[in-house]
C-alpha cells in the first residue's frame, strides 16, 4: 500500500498571443477571439499528488470554470492519506460530495493519479489500459472562423487544410463563423469538399451558433451531401437537449455527434439511449478524468457506438484506449516564470488557492484528435 502524502492545487496563466477572450459582440461573447498584437491570459490549474514514498502525479489543463479549483481541493482532501491506487473509491466518493454540480474538479485529480500510475509501473497510460496500436489517424481542427484575417472566408479556410493537406494531413475539421449564417456555411462546406477531394475526411462542428433547428439542418443536408464524416454541435445554447438533437438526427442521413457538453457517464448514456446522437464525444479534461472517460467508451462500445476523444495537450495522462494523438510540447510543470506560482498543498485541514502568473512555451501545431 502506498499513501497519499499531499496534493498540490496550483493556479496560474498563460500567455494567448493574438488572442483575446471578448465581449463586444454578442455573437461571440466569451470566445477566443483572433486579435492580432494582443496578448491574451488564460487561467490553468496543475494537480500535484505526492505520494509517500516519493513519487508524484501530475496533470495541468486550463480551467474553464472557477469551481474547479475549489472542486479539486475538495477531492485532495478526501484522498490525502489513502492509497492513490484506489481511483474508483475517489470517483465513488467524490462525484456525490460534488453534487448538485459535476466535479469538474474530479477530473484534473483522477487524470494525476493516472499519470502517477504510469511512473509506478513504468508504463504509458496506452499500456497500463491495453492498447496495443502505437499509430492512429489524426485530424486537424481549427478554432472558430473570426473577422480579423484568421480564417475570414472560405478561401482561407480551404487554403489553410490544403496546407496541411499538403503537409500530409488527411482529415480537417471546420469550428464555424460565430454569426451562424447559414448560408455561408452550406457553402463552406461545399467548397471544402471541392477543393480537398473525396478521399479527405471532413467533419463540421459549428460549435453552437445555430439558433433554429431548422438552420442546423439545412446546413446538415449541405454535410450530408458533401459526405463530411460527422456534424456536430451545432445547436445552441449549448447542445444538451436530446430532443431537438433527435429532430436534427431524424432529418439527416448523416452521423450526429454529440454529447460535448453533457457532463458525466450517465448522462451520455441517457442522451445516446434516447435518440440524441449516432457518436458520443468524451473528453478526460471533462468527464471525470480517465476514469470517468473509460465508463462512457466501454458502455458506447458495448453497443457499437464509436466515442471521439479529445485530448488536452499539456498532459501525459489524457489519451483514452481510442485516442492517442500527437502531444505538443508545452509544460507547465515548467514554465518560464515571470513570478514564482504559489502552490496550495492538501494534508492541512483547511487549505486554501492561490493565484498566480507564468508563461509557458507556445504550440505551433495544429490541434489534433484521434478516430477509431
Amino acid at each position: 500500500m502506498s499513501l497519499v502524502e499531499k496534493v498540490e492545487i496550483i493556479q496560474f496563466n498563460e500567455d494567448e498571443p493574438d488572442y483575446l477572450r471578448t465581449f463586444d459582440s454578442e455573437d461571440r461573447a466569451g470566445s477566443w477571439y483572433y486579435s492580432p498584437g494582443s496578448v491574451g491570459r488564460r487561467g490553468h490549474l496543475m494537480v500535484r499528488v505526492h505520494t509517500a514514498d516519493g513519487l508524484t502525479g501530475e496533470y495541468a489543463y486550463h480551467a474553464t470554470a472557477g469551481a474547479a479549483a475549489l472542486q479539486a481541493v475538495d477531492v485532495a482532501r478526501v484522498l490525502v492519506g489513502r492509497d492513490w491506487q484506489h481511483r474508483e473509491r475517489l470517483f465513488r466518493t467524490a462525484r456525490r460530495m460534488a453534487r448538485p454540480m459535476h466535479n469538474y474538479g474530479l477530473s484534473f485529480v483522477d487524470n494525476a493519479l493516472w499519470d502517477l500510475a504510469g511512473k509506478a509501473y513504468g508504463a504509458s497510460l496506452a499500456e497500463l489500459l491495453g492498447g496495443w496500436r502505437d499509430r492512429v489517424p489524426a485530424y486537424a481542427s481549427t478554432v472558430n472562423g473570426d473577422r480579423a484575417g484568421s480564417l475570414s472566408s472560405s478561401e482561407q479556410v480551404v487554403e489553410f487544410f490544403g496546407q496541411l493537406q499538403q503537409a500530409g494531413w488527411r482529415g480537417f475539421k471546420m469550428h464555424s463563423w460565430h454569426e451562424g449564417d447559414k448560408w455561408e456555411e452550406a457553402r463552406n462546406v461545399t467548397r471544402m469538399r471541392e477543393v480537398l477531394g473525396e478521399r479527405a475526411e471532413l467533419m463540421l462542428d459549428p460549435a453552437c451558433v445555430f439558433d433554429s433547428l431548422s438552420d442546423a439542418i439545412f446546413v446538415g443536408k449541405a454535410c450530408q451531401e458533401a459526405a463530411f464524416r460527422w456534424y456536430e454541435d451545432p445547436l445552441r445554447p449549448i447542445g444538451v437537449g436530446v430532443h431537438q438533437h433527435r429532430q436534427l438526427r431524424d432529418a439527416l442521413d448523416i452521423p450526429i455527434l454529440q454529447t460535448e457538453h453533457v457532463p458525466g457517464p450517465e448522462a451520455k448514456a441517457d442522451f445516446l439511449l434516447a435518440g440524441g446522437t449516432d457518436l458520443l464525444r468524451v473528453d478526460a479534461h471533462y468527464d471525470l478524468g480517465v476514469t470517468g472517460s473509460l465508463t462512457t467508451i466501454k458502455f458506447a462500445q458495448s453497443l457499437g457506438v464509436k466515442s471521439r476523444c479529445t485530448a488536452p495537450a499539456p498532459s501525459t495522462a489524457t489519451s483514452s484506449p481510442r485516442c492517442r494523438a500527437p502531444r505538443c510540447t508545452r509544460s507547465p510543470t515548467s514554465p518560464r516564470t515571470t513570478r514564482t506560482p504559489r502552490r496550495t498543498s492538501t494534508p492541512a485541514a483547511t487549505p486554501t488557492t492561490g493565484r498566480a502568473s507564468a508563461r509557458t512555451a507556445r504550440c505551433r501545431s495544429p490541434p489534433v484528435t484521434g478516430w477509431a
